[in-house]
């Protein structure tokens, strides 16, 4: 054989016989020199790294081929695992926020009539009152579930102990209240970023235009969300959305219990983050047509703090034609801050006053079960009478009874006066007068 062919060899062993110093021989007839220069340490300790890189990289991928798919399937149905449990820990949280306790009810009351009394601070979901089998009667304790947690929350902090029937009421939260905190407390997080307010009580006959002119008082508005009533309306309660945090305090601190277009409002900061108000069309809050939970045969007696939490639990009926009138009677332009004023003048109806207060009527002892009754049926030959309160008062050592009584109109209560003043009840001549609206309103009944 006259030459002998270079064996083919990989690049690896060309590296092998480098790191060794081994160069082949070819046949004794020549020489076969490797047409490379020799490489560096440096170089050589590069290849034999980026070799066992490509060898591991080979195996893991040969090990782990169609894996990655598989376990990215696996997370992805993991993170919607968690974010299903999240939804439904919220949910349930919510839930929890709508629903409070109600305890120390008058065994006299009636379902109808408990849930009259709390509609005001929102649409009520469900009541759910424990009945015994035995008596037929209540065990005097029932759950009230809202649709919305801020009704919830206005019911607990204005209605616990407030007189009801003749009994002190207790109003609190479920039991199932502590294992939800972590989540209520995050929701609340939440909803403090925002500035929104939710405001019950609103006069259906109002409208948002009007509304928002009212809020603007305080600041700008960026929006107004209110339940809808499937004629074009609302249902008397929803969401106002401010652009900043004063605005949204001052409205929550001056619109809270003030009486707008004939209805107490009810207002304060949101507890839950913006959603989407999904509330059945004829589940509105009480305002207008909204009748007194203070049925008649039951007395209401209380010191003198009573009236504010009065104010806030029970709405004040209005005259319809006066609420019609708002749209038609009164061409009211919103242009700048001295309209809007004129318009909370307007919607607040009236400068003459609706309310007479009674004295020495009765006494203490004389304040029975039939007396509030017996009151209103008196003064409904005047007028409408909307509500009674019997007030008692210390006047030194001596403890007396004032009994006011709110007519729908002024002139039905300056006809109360005439009628009822030097008359004579329970062997007492009683004193009628016409009472400062405005106190009456601020809850100044010593007058």
């Amino acid at each position: 054989m006259d030459s002998l062919r270079p064996v083919k060899r990989s690049v690896w062993d060309e590296v092998d016989d480098y790191e060794h110093n081994d160069i082949d021989q070819a046949s004794s007839e020549g020489s076969f020199v490797m047409p490379y220069r020799e490489l560096t340490m440096a170089q050589k300790a590069n290849v034999r790294q980026a070799k066992k890189f490509c060898e591991a990289l080979t195996s893991h991928w040969k090990a782990t081929s169609g894996y990655s798919r598989q376990q990215e399937m696996q997370q992805a149905q993991v993170q919607q695992l968690m974010h299903a449990q999240e939804v439904a820990q919220r949910q349930k949280a919510f839930a929890v926020m709508c629903r409070i306790y109600v305890g120390s009810i008058s065994f006299e009351m009636h379902e109808d009539q408990v849930k009259e009394a709390f509609l005001p601070f929102g649409p009520i979901k469900s009541l759910d009152m424990s009945w015994d089998n035995v008596s037929m009667k209540h065990k005097g304790f029932c759950f009230i579930e809202y649709f919305v947690p801020e009704a919830a929350q206005l019911a607990l902090d204005q209605m616990n102990g407030v007189l009801l029937g003749g009994r002190n009421i207790k109003v609190g939260r479920p039991s199932s209240v502590p294992a939800a905190a972590p989540v209520i407390a995050k929701l609340n997080e939440e909803a403090a970023r925002h500035n929104r307010i939710y405001i019950s009580g609103i006069n259906t006959s109002l409208r948002e235009t009007e509304l928002r002119s009212v809020l603007e008082r305080f600041g700008p508005v960026r929006a107004i969300e209110l339940a809808a009533d499937g004629r074009q309306g609302h249902q008397g309660f929803g969401y106002a959305d401010l652009v900043t945090a004063e605005s949204a305090s001052a409205a929550v601190a001056h619109l809270n219990v003030s009486q707008l277009a004939g209805s107490y409002l009810r207002v304060m900061k949101a507890v839950t983050p913006p959603f989407t108000l999904q509330v059945p069309q004829n589940a509105g809050v009480a305002t207008s047509s909204a009748s007194m939970p203070a049925q008649a045969g039951q007395v209401q007696v209380s010191g003198g703090n009573f009236f504010s939490k009065l104010q806030a639990a029970n709405a004040i009926a209005v005259n319809h034609a006066q609420e019609q009138s708002i749209h038609h009677e009164e061409a009211i332009h919103i242009s700048g801050g001295s309209a809007r004023l004129m318009l909370m003048q307007k919607l607040q109806r009236g400068d003459e006053s609706n309310v007479v207060v009674l004295r020495n009527m009765v006494t203490p002892a004389d304040v029975d079960s039939e007396l509030q009754r017996e009151i209103k049926e008196e003064c409904s030959r005047f007028g409408a009478p909307q509500q009674v309160i019997i007030h008692e008062q210390r006047e030194g050592a001596e403890a007396v009874i004032k009994i006011f009584v709110q007519f729908r109109l002024a002139h039905e209560a300056q006809r109360a006066v005439k009628g009822l003043n030097g008359r004579f009840f329970a062997g007492k001549t009683v004193r009628a007068e016409i009472y400062d609206r405005q106190k009456f309103e601020k809850n100044d009944l010593a007058g």
